[in-house]
């Protein structure tokens, strides 16, 4: 015979209609099916991630140039930079030699007034004194 306590063992091994209710019925699988992607979609999505990755393989090639371009710009520069630098110090050099040449011309120029002086002074003298 059964008792209550074989009752409560089944109860625990098989479904009752309280929890019948939580799983899903044909009509929800239905729309659940109905919900997923066809074949069709995927081909279309697949298509779209393609041209995407195409896109995106496009872009990263047109940085790439653009990155290339300003390396070599950069460089450029450089050279440029380098090439006014030492035009610079060869003007400074020339510059100095310049200075120092005029200097040098006052100087003698500064000797010459002061022998024409001298020679002008005694030339006076000797003039005055005959």
């Amino acid at each position: 015979m059964i008792t209550n306590k074989d009752i409560e063992k089944l109860k625990d091994v098989f479904a009752t209609k309280e929890d019948l209710k939580n799983f899903a019925t044909k009509e929800d699988l239905a729309n659940e099916v109905s919900k997923l992607s066809t074949k069709e979609d995927l081909d279309e999505s697949e298509a779209r991630t393609a041209f995407g990755f195409t896109d995106v393989q496009n872009q990263l090639s047109l940085l790439k140039e653009g990155q290339y371009k300003l390396e070599e710009g950069q460089k450029e520069l450089k050279e440029g930079q380098i090439e006014i630098i030492e035009t610079l110090k060869d003007f400074q050099q020339q510059m100095e030699g310049m200075n120092k040449n005029i200097v040098s011309v006052i100087n003698e120029l500064k000797e010459d007034h002061e022998t024409t002086k001298n020679r002008v002074t005694k030339l006076e003298k000797l003039a005055f004194s005959n």
